[in-house]
């Protein structure tokens, strides 16, 4: 290989390695924008996790403020209260 030859290869090699070594690595790089991928989707399915949760909390709203049914129901069920004259068993 001609010395012309050798500097030119490392010439055009130097930058190719250097550009290459900031796009894969780099703090914008590709490993760092699949980090933050990642963290993103695992955001996205918190959010729908909170979401389903404050539906479920408003439905129950809804219903103890029009249900009488539903709130004697959750007395009951929850917490452990009967009507007067009633015996409360608890089964475990």
């Amino acid at each position: 290989m001609e010395i012309r030859t050798l500097v030119r290869f490392v010439i055009f090699l130097m930058p190719t390695i250097f550009f290459l070594n900031l796009f894969i690595w780099g703090e914008n790089g590709i490993l760092s924008y699949m980090s933050l991928r990642r963290e993103a989707e695992i955001e996205r399915q918190s959010v729908e996790s909170i979401k389903k949760e404050l539906a479920k909390i408003s439905q129950d709203i809804s219903n103890l403020e029009n249900d009488d049914f539903y709130f004697e129901k959750l007395a009951r069920e929850d917490l452990l209260m009967g009507k007067a004259g009633e015996l409360v068993y608890l089964v475990r």
